[in-house]
């Protein structure tokens, strides 16, 4: 039942229009507000997140959206003190750190480092 009732929500938001509809992790990061939609979604049900390729390329379009973010505000996220004060950023980073983790994924060489300087190992 609570598998049914997620489909059913995830094939009602205004993203993707059904359950076999893939969008990018580029279309996520366009589309801030349907990738934090499904982001939620995939949250509250894990299990099928592991099998949904949405849930994957919206958790990496959010480390895009950071990235657009630091770029926008002249680089920024360089040291622990940037992480302290945007905890919205943070809090997108370490969900993107502990998936990586999770995954055995290696991460790129800058966001390793933001992934420390955020308190990701802590």
């Amino acid at each position: 039942m609570k598998r049914l009732l997620l489909l059913l929500a995830i094939a009602a938001a205004p993203v993707p229009a059904s359950a076999h509809q893939y969008r990018t992790v580029e279309w996520y990061a366009d589309h801030p507000d349907a990738m934090h939609q499904v982001l939620k979604l995939c949250r509250d049900n894990a299990g099928l997140a592991v099998r949904n390729p949405n849930c994957a390329n919206a958790e990496e379009a959010g480390t895009i959206v950071t990235q657009r973010e630091l770029d926008a505000k002249g680089g920024g996220g360089s040291g622990p003190s940037y992480w302290a004060t945007h905890p919205s950023a943070r809090a997108q980073l370490l969900r993107t750190c502990a998936v990586a983790h999770q995954r055995s994924l290696t991460l790129d060489p800058m966001t390793a480092k933001w992934c420390a300087d955020a308190g990701a190992d802590k």
